[in-house]
């Protein structure tokens, strides 16, 4: 049986390092003969109300992607870390895909059902900043938000891999980097 990754992309211009960061895990995935499907944060719509609380308010197209990441194997989020945390895209698209009933169940004696499948989800990010501040000193709640959510869903594993200091400023170092980042997605073992 083939497995799945499903790539998030949540940067909202489609030429970005979050894409041809995208494309480098794609590259490395069907190397592995995994499945690939990807997909935009961008492309959903706004929830403009709690949707564990009004599920029926809540924006349909969430439902089938919702179903989609809780079956795939891999999950991978490859988004830039803004302002010191998510962009508005990806809490949008997280808030739209943590359903009851797919990605988790209470209990009727209390507890928790876990329903996803995944067995490893990847959160790519990038920042202007050095990397290891928003992973040590601030706490990253970029990658926070996503490994709670798939956690507590039941995800097996959570990982992050980050590239710092990219400023677009096409310096050679920054150049560089970011190719020798791309070179260790096309080479991510899954």
């Amino acid at each position: 049986m083939t497995k799945k990754l499903i790539i998030v992309c949540g940067h909202p211009e489609e030429e970005s390092l979050a894409g041809a960061n995208a494309k480098a895990l794609e590259k490395a995935a069907k190397a592995q003969e995994v499945e690939v499907e990807q997909m935009r944060t961008t492309d959903f719509p706004w929830i403009e109300c709690d949707p564990a609380r009004n599920p029926d308010k809540a924006p349909k197209e969430f439902c089938a992607v919702s179903e989609k990441l809780a079956q795939a194997e891999f999950v991978a989020f490859v988004v830039p870390f803004w302002n010191f945390g998510v962009t508005p895209t990806l809490s949008n698209f997280l808030l739209g895909i943590c359903k009851p009933g797919i990605f988790f169940n209470f209990k009727s004696g209390g507890g928790l059902e876990k329903l996803l499948k995944t067995e490893k989800v990847i959160v790519v990010w990038t920042s202007g900043g050095p990397a290891w501040v928003y992973k040590y000193l601030i706490g990253n709640p970029l990658y926070s938000q996503v490994k709670s959510l798939f956690k507590f869903c039941g995800a097996k594993r959570v990982q992050q891999l980050s590239l710092g200091n990219i400023h677009g400023s096409g310096s050679d170092k920054e150049k560089a980097s970011i190719a020798q980042f791309l070179r260790k997605l096309e080479n991510y073992k899954f």
